[in-house]
Order: structure tokens, then C-alpha cells, then sequence
């Protein structure tokens, strides 16, 4: 009888301990990806106004105002309001340096932010 019972016990275990490896496999075809994306100050001399500009990598010359959902230019009062929205759409600061202006005085930074997404895997991995 304590035979019958402990392999009953034994097979109730094995059983539970597929079923569970089964539920924490991950999705074969997602990969957890990140993207870049590096936002640029200027302040404007003699005053305490900043201009800032979102590169995105798609085109490093084409550094643009970040827009809303609806397409609306996002004005900020200052960097840290900047910095603020980023992370609030899930974009984590990275670095963070000086640019050393040759062709004006306007001091500029730079902070580099990563964000990671869930993505198709390439092929070949």
C-alpha cells in the first residue's frame, strides 16, 4: 500500500513539474530588443530659454521637435521637463556630456536614452 501511494506521489510531482516548466517558456519567435535615441539642449544666450531636439539615428542631420500622438510640436519649460517626458514614454538616461561648440558660445549637452521593446528575433539566431 505505501508503495501504490508514493509512486502516485512521485507521478503527481513529475506531472506538476512539466506543466509548470511548460507555462514559463519563453515566445521562440520575440526577442527583447533596444532602441536609441540621443536628445541635443541649446541654450540661447542671455537668456534662460533652451532649445531642445530629438535624434532618433534614423538621419543624425535631421535632429527634430518631439511631436505627440496627435502630431503637436511637445514645448518644455526647461531640460529636466524634457527629461521628465522621456521618461515617461519609458525612455531610461544612458550618458550624459557637454558638446563642445566650435561655431558659437551656446553651451549644448547631450543625453543619450535606451528604451527596450519586444521584437521579432532575426534569423539566424
Amino acid at each position: 500500500m505505501k508503495t501504490v501511494f508514493y509512486v502516485f506521489i512521485f507521478s503527481v510531482l513529475l506531472s506538476s513539474h512539466s506543466i509548470a516548466q511548460d507555462m514559463v517558456k519563453p515566445q521562440i519567435d520575440s526577442i527583447l530588443l533596444e532602441e536609441y535615441c540621443s536628445l541635443v539642449t541649446r541654450g540661447k544666450l542671455f537668456s534662460n530659454e533652451v532649445t531642445i531636439a530629438i535624434d532618433f539615428g534614423d538621419n543624425p542631420n535631421n535632429r527634430r521637435r518631439l511631436r505627440d500622438r496627435k502630431g503637436d510640436v511637445v514645448d518644455f519649460t526647461s531640460t529636466i521637463d524634457a527629461l521628465n517626458y522621456l521618461g515617461e514614454q519609458g525612455w531610461k538616461l544612458v550618458n550624459a556630456f557637454p558638446i563642445n561648440a566650435t561655431n558659437n558660445s551656446n553651451p549644448q549637452y547631450n543625453y543619450v536614452f535606451k528604451r527596450e521593446y519586444l521584437g521579432k528575433k532575426p534569423k539566424g539566431m
